[in-house]
């Protein structure tokens, strides 16, 4: 695929690689490694995909709390948006950016508490597509009337502590997203935090990081505005330990 390069960004301190920055117009992501040398780094390319609609309603009730899997049907007169912005980083699913003015705000106001979405929910079906982001999109675009499946995170905290080397972590992020995707974890801190801990001990906020965790928040610093998640790169490049906040769908 050819890509254009959209931009280069300059790193801190040498806690992350050269990060290659090319916008590929139908990818719909960031790539980012979080490996080796300090270089500066790029950033790879992205599209952000707010989604318009309006009437909803449900079916069956959201988990008002903890995670877990739920159905929502939402329902819209042409006109209408959605108002959701969404990050399709995975590949697989939508996540939820914002939920904005538009039908899905209404659903919810209007449901008291039966209907439920939220940032960092993933939206893993749309009228029975499943399994690719790109496609669960054209559902969103195109459909009137939707049956969601949806898939709400555990929201765990990791430690990983100050040492040599890099995070070893391969990033994936939309532009304008608020999170950043694992999408592999290669030789470095974070392998070696994962080999030392136990899962039993997740639950006490000192767990491990798993590919497919959105890193939600570093050292208490949150993506937004325009900048996305350029806040949360920055809270990485930068010397010491790193106390992440993770949404896990498992």
């Amino acid at each position: 695929q050819a890509c254009d390069l959209a931009s280069r960004l300059v790193a801190g301190p040498p806690l992350m690689r050269s990060i290659a920055a090319r916008r590929c117009a139908d990818r719909g992501m960031f790539g980012a490694c979080c490996a080796a040398e300090a270089d500066p780094f790029e950033v790879e390319s992205c599209v952000a995909l707010p989604l318009v609609g309006r009437k909803a309603s449900t079916e069956g009730k959201a988990p008002r709390h903890g995670p877990g899997i739920f159905s929502a049907h939402l329902m819209r007169d042409d006109a209408q948006p959605w108002g959701l912005d969404l990050d399709l980083t995975d590949g697989v699913s939508a996540c939820v950016v914002s939920v904005g003015k538009g039908v899905a705000a209404e659903a919810i106001a209007e449901s008291g508490g039966e209907i439920s979405i939220e940032p960092g929910d993933l939206i893993v079906e749309v009228n029975g597509v499943t399994g690719n982001a790109q496609d669960i999109v054209a559902r969103l675009q195109d459909d009137r009337d939707l049956n969601l499946k949806i898939h709400r995170p555990q929201y765990l905290k990791v430690h990983i502590p100050d040492g040599e080397g890099t995070l070893g972590l391969i990033l994936l992020y939309s532009v304008t997203g608020s999170t950043l995707f694992v999408g592999a974890i290669e030789q470095g801190r974070v392998m070696t935090h994962n080999a030392g801990r136990s899962e039993r001990t997740e639950e006490e906020g000192d767990g491990v990081v798993r590919e497919g965790d959105r890193i939600l928040s570093v050292n208490g610093i949150v993506a937004g505005g325009v900048t996305g998640p350029g806040r949360l790169l920055e809270a990485l490049s930068t010397p010491g330990g790193k106390s992440f906040v993770l949404l896990r769908y498992s």
